[in-house]
């Protein structure tokens, strides 16, 4: 049971349906019969996605109602916890109302430590190997970090938001269609997410391998 997805985009997918114009009877005179309607997919006109970089699923969505977010106990608690060698305990997800994260490293090699081997469980260990992201990791009741860090002193790749602080992206959510399976296409930094979700629309493009 994974904690927390790879660093990914957040991806809100909006459907939008434009009807099909009202068509008279076909016996009316002048009026030409029409094909008929179309189905499943086909009656969609526009499909628009709302691609929100360097956020995970559960990041954003993670204590959606219904969705396939953050493992809970039946009190709603969370029943999933990751090792901090820093703090030498398992941590917990938190909810953080600071906007500015520092997050986790991206890349390559990150994701490969991040995912381990299908225990996604190295999201922590990540944190403290990069030398952009361990500070607040190893002193998380250091002056400056402590709005960077969680109650445990976790760092804030374990934070999450919810309604309070992404209402719009929320409302999306309750409006439109939030897709809780979708994953990231690359297991690299957002350039190369980006480079393969504009070019697929068209023909088969070679996808970096970025590490």
């Amino acid at each position: 049971m994974r904690l927390f997805r790879r660093l990914a985009p957040a991806v809100v997918v909006l459907v939008i349906a434009f009807p099909t114009p009202a068509v008279l009877p076909s016996g009316a005179e002048g009026v030409r019969p029409s094909p008929a309607a179309p189905e499943g997919l086909s009656k969609l006109d526009h499909l628009i996605f709302v691609v929100q970089e360097n956020r995970s699923f559960d990041h954003y969505f993670g204590t959606y109602p219904g969705a396939d977010g953050i493992p809970t106990k039946p009190d709603g608690s969370f029943s999933v916890c990751i090792p901090d060698p820093a703090l030498r305990r398992c941590v917990r997800p938190y909810h953080s109302s600071n906007p500015v994260n520092i997050g986790g490293p991206h890349g390559w090699l990150p994701a490969q430590a991040d995912i381990n081997h299908g225990r996604m469980d190295g999201f922590v260990r990540s944190v403290l190997d990069s030398a952009n992201t361990r500070e607040c990791a190893l002193h998380p009741f250091r002056k400056g970090c402590r709005d960077k860090t969680g109650p445990q002193g976790q760092p804030d790749v374990l934070a999450y938001f919810d309604r309070r602080e992404i209402p719009n992206y929320w409302t999306y959510a309750d409006e439109f269609v939030l897709q809780d399976g979708m994953f990231e296409s690359v297991d690299s930094y957002s350039l190369a997410s980006h480079m393969f979700l504009t070019p697929r629309g068209r023909r088969p493009a070679p996808t970096p391998r970025i590490r």
